[in-house]
């Protein structure tokens, strides 16, 4: 019990040190610093709300910088980014904070300095930044970095989440490689997997076509998560009352992501009616 009684001072003791470092509070963090808290977490948060004086503090007091990148580079403080990367911080932690919190400016600016592409890639996958993404393909950035960030996403679950997944990624072989693993990962989708391609293809070139760019939203992952479906009904809608068929052979795509097959003898291009409500490309 007393080993319990002590881990749950500890998380107290940090999360009001993750408070006051966060907001810029000097004297309180190093109190509580001094009563054990973790010199990390202040750094990281220091760095967070964009306090240098704090930052120069637990420095002196030989705080990592590493953490204080990370948590600067997240919300977007450049000009702190690049006084730690002075003071011999990690390009991969200013790096991987810039990626999480969506700074496109200073993610290409890192970049340009000579931070991981493919590390960044990684997490922009992760995260489901599909612009980020996009752009750092056209940089060169590695497919199986990029592959290997979209396995820690759910994109393989059903045909819809692959769709959609896919609908927003421009680079035709990362795209193929996705499908491949998807099939791989979820035999479900196997009978389909085809279908699924040439409409996230087609769904991809319609947007960009008539101007439904999709830009990154900072905050919670469900929130980026909801714009991006958000965008693609939008597109929907549109093409639906578009004259462009969709380049599917032989199958309807229903709403909420179901396939239905249709008896045919060639490959034909399906338009749905103007007045149909229940096709969808989810």
């Amino acid at each position: 019990m007393k080993s319990n009684r002590s881990n749950s001072r500890l998380e107290l003791l940090n999360d009001e040190l993750e408070k006051a470092a966060e907001a810029g509070d000097i004297e309180l963090t190093l109190r509580l610093i001094s009563q054990g808290g973790d010199i990390q977490i202040a750094m990281q948060e220091a760095g967070y709300g964009g306090h240098l004086p704090l930052i120069n503090k637990l420095i002196e007091r030989h705080a990592n910088t590493d953490s204080a990148a990370f948590g600067a580079a997240q919300a977007g403080h450049g000009d702190i980014v690049r006084f730690l990367l002075k003071k011999k911080a990690k390009m991969d932690s200013a790096i991987t904070g810039a990626v999480l919190g969506g700074h496109h400016d200073l993610i290409f600016e890192l970049i340009g300095m000579g931070a991981n592409l493919h590390l960044a890639v990684y997490y922009a996958m992760q995260c489901r930044r599909f612009d980020l993404v996009n752009k750092m393909m056209e940089f060169g950035a590695s497919l199986d970095y990029a592959k290997n960030g979209a396995l820690k996403t759910n994109f393989f679950e059903d045909k819809k989440v692959l769709l959609l997944f896919l609908a927003f990624i421009d680079d035709v072989e990362l795209r193929k490689l996705l499908v491949m693993v998807a099939e791989e990962k979820n035999s479900a989708l196997s009978p389909d997997i085809k279908d699924i391609f040439e409409t996230a293809s087609f769904l991809n070139q319609f947007m960009h076509k008539h101007g439904f760019e999709y830009q990154d939203i900072s905050g919670k992952s469900s929130d980026r998560i909801a714009s991006q479906e958000a965008l693609i009904q939008r597109a929907q809608e549109a093409q639906q009352k578009s004259v462009e068929p969709l380049p599917v052979s032989g199958v309807v795509l229903l709403r909420h992501g179901m396939f239905a097959r249709v008896p045919m003898e060639q490959p034909t291009l399906i338009a749905p009616s103007k007045d149909s409500k229940s096709c969808r490309l989810l």
